[in-house]
């Protein structure tokens, strides 16, 4: 008896123990994550923003090769929160370069995700992409169950302007 119940206090704390090394690995893997992407941000941006202001013929050129994996994420943080930031012919560029990537693609398919705050990050990005083409999909994504998905859809087709986009905003008032 008295053996059994050491045996579970050490069992109990080999499981505490485990669980502690697992949060520290996690922490420190993401930790390690972050620190990446800032890194990578620090070098991505001004090559970006040079880009942007019609230094560089392509992307693709002035970031110094082609995408990696790994700078997909980055790429369109900086990518987005420039294009909501500039406006005229630096703001037509982010926005094509965000179609040209396949950016746009992937937040048209996240509008048909099952969970609702991928449909309304994907919808607020459709927004901030400058993406007309995304006009009739952001107008059916105002017809959501989730009032955040139409709220952001909403906001995005009020922020690309169209004329398509006035017609969706003012049907949806009424």
């Amino acid at each position: 008896m008295h053996g059994v119940l050491i045996g579970s206090i050490f069992a109990i704390g080999a499981v505490f123990v485990g669980l502690t090394v697992l949060i520290i690995c996690n922490k420190a893997w993401r930790e390690a994550r972050e620190g990446y992407r800032r890194a990578r941000r620090r070098v991505l941006e001004p090559k970006v923003l040079a880009w942007s202001h019609g230094s560089e013929p392509s992307l693709i050129a002035a970031i110094g090769g082609p995408v990696r994996r790994r700078d997909r994420e980055v790429l369109e943080k900086v990518l987005l929160d420039h294009a909501q930031r500039v406006r005229g012919v630096e703001q037509r560029r982010l926005s094509q370069a965000l179609e040209e990537l396949g950016y746009v693609g992937r937040f048209l398919d996240g509008l048909r995700s099952r969970r609702w705050w991928r449909r309304a990050d994907a919808a607020e990005k459709l927004g901030l992409a400058g993406a007309t083409r995304a006009t009739n999909a952001l107008a059916e994504a105002m017809r959501d169950e989730s009032p955040e998905v139409r709220m952001r859809a909403a906001k995005s087709l009020g922020l690309l302007g169209s004329e398509a986009s006035v017609r969706e905003l003012v049907h949806a008032l009424q």
